[in-house]
């Protein structure tokens, strides 16, 4: 317990590194109610994705000035580890280092001190650590007499999330496979897109990031075009587009750089 106690004490200053390190959003430019919702929706797709791992996102999109499906299912995440807690406390102390482990692995990520991106995968590797060991203790406490049905049950889990990886490193095997359901799912949300372009000019396909860039124009116009996006369009002549994605980034860039910047592409345009 003194051992948790300090890695508690650890981990809150690992919350303001975590926040600093990711360039975390400044809570000024939240509401009183969007940490709230980022923190429980963030627990609430993390256990769904301990449970059911068949729709990893490489970024989850969860707009935080509402309630969600998924801050419900973190609310109620959170109220059963606090009856984990007591029942550990009361029943099995060795449990109580696997409760505990969990919370103070994943405070850093917990959106206490919000994040650029709501969570990740990678969020939950250490915090996974608890649910091995809960599940040893749990399985060590099963009398004889159900030991074979524990092997069964738990040789077809086994073989259940194998299929699941298997599923989804074929998804991640490609940046259009990973992004676009993404993309599909969250059209407002521009990231996916700008991946996929870019991703598609670096290989020479200027017609195809093209056409994705212009998706972004039809689905989200309130986020300006990436830099690269006027090279696209010049590069297939498109100069209507070029000139329209020139002037929706610089609207974001009027400084000294910006205004070079403008010049220079100004020019190729015209010519």
């Amino acid at each position: 317990m003194l051992v948790l106690a300090l890695a508690s004490v650890v981990s809150l200053g690992w919350v303001a590194l975590s926040q600093k390190l990711h360039s975390a959003i400044p809570l000024e430019d939240l509401s009183a109610r969007d940490p709230i919702v980022s923190v429980f929706a963030a627990i609430g797709i993390q256990v769904r994705n301990y449970f059911l791992p068949d729709d990893l996102q490489p970024i989850y999109v969860v707009f935080t000035h509402q309630w969600s499906a998924w801050a419900t299912a973190g609310l109620l995440a959170t109220l059963l580890w606090f009856v984990a807690a007591v029942w550990a406390w009361k029943s099995h102390r060795a449990l109580l280092v696997g409760v505990f482990w969990a919370a103070i692995a994943y405070l850093p990520y917990s959106n206490l001190l919000p994040l650029p991106r709501l969570t990740a995968d990678t969020y939950a590797y250490i915090p996974s650590v608890a649910l091995v060991f809960l599940i040893s203790c749990l399985i060590e406490r099963v009398p004889e007499t159900r030991a074979r049905l524990v092997k069964l049950i738990s040789s077809l889990l086994v073989l259940i999330l194998a299929y699941m990886s298997t599923v989804q490193l074929e998804r991640w095997s490609s940046t259009e496979s990973l992004m676009r359901p993404l993309a599909t799912d969250a059209r407002a949300f521009p990231t996916p897109f700008q991946v996929i372009a870019m991703e598609a000019f670096l290989l020479g396909e200027n017609e195809r990031a093209a056409g994705i860039l212009r998706e972004i124009w039809v689905y989200q116009t309130r986020i300006p075009y990436p830099k690269f996006a006027i090279d696209v369009f010049i590069a297939v002549e498109d100069y209507e587009w070029a000139e329209r994605a020139l002037n929706d980034w610089f609207s974001q860039n009027e400084n000294e750089y910006g205004r070079a910047v403008f010049q220079d592409y100004k020019k190729r345009i015209e010519r």
